[in-house]
């Protein structure tokens, strides 16, 4: 059974950061609240950590998974190119925006999908921005639910579902933001808007 700890983005509480880096440096897999959905979280070089995922989630690796990064001055470690294009919309950031990259040599390949492009985001949750400082690494993070099923919308359901799958449990009292992230893919230019999320309307504005 996974520790339960109950969390308030707006002011994070250094014991839950410290434990989120403490499950993830052992290889563990964290559930968290975001500035999206809930997510399901774990380091990507842990290969045994990221097939636990992809079991909870019911789905292939072929997709790829998202990394969650403090800033965008991480993106030339990871992306095999950064565009002008990128240079213009990085004030997103941070911010519910995915931008998918071609990957570089440095990026963990258990996040690299088939086309093999690598989805960044900065997030804006203050606990999410606290844990990637205190880890300095990438977090892998995907949402909290099985594929193609919609995502829990109370924290009860959330323990019925993950409190015996993972390692530990942030839970915020708070509501938490039902749209997931628009993805943008920069691959291409002019960039392509592959899902549209929160934001959409402010990433086609500046497209």
């Amino acid at each position: 059974m996974g520790t339960v700890l109950f969390v308030d983005s707006r002011k994070p509480d250094p014991d839950a950061v410290n434990a989120a880096v403490e499950v993830i440096g052992r290889g563990g897999v964290v559930l968290s609240p975001t500035d999206t959905v809930y997510g399901l979280s774990c380091d990507p070089n842990r290969s045994k950590a990221v097939e636990r995922i992809l079991d909870l989630k019911g789905r292939s690796g072929a997709k790829g998974f998202l990394l969650l990064i403090p800033g965008p001055s991480r993106v030339s470690h990871l992306a095999a190119t950064v565009s002008g294009d990128f240079q213009r919309l990085k004030q997103l950031w941070p911010g519910p925006v995915t931008f998918l990259f071609l990957a570089g040599p440095e990026a963990p390949r258990a996040v690299v999908g088939s086309e093999q492009k690598i989805g960044l985001r900065c997030p804006a949750d203050g606990l999410l921005q606290d844990w990637l400082k205190a880890l300095d690494r990438p977090l892998l993070s995907t949402s909290a639910n099985r594929s193609g099923e919609p995502i829990p919308d109370s924290t009860e359901d959330l323990r019925r579902l993950f409190e015996n799958k993972v390692d530990l449990l942030l839970l915020s009292g708070a509501e938490t933001e039902s749209k997931a992230s628009t993805v943008v893919d920069l691959t291409v230019s002019p960039p392509h808007i592959i899902r549209r999320g929160d934001w959409a309307a402010r990433v086609e504005a500046l497209i």
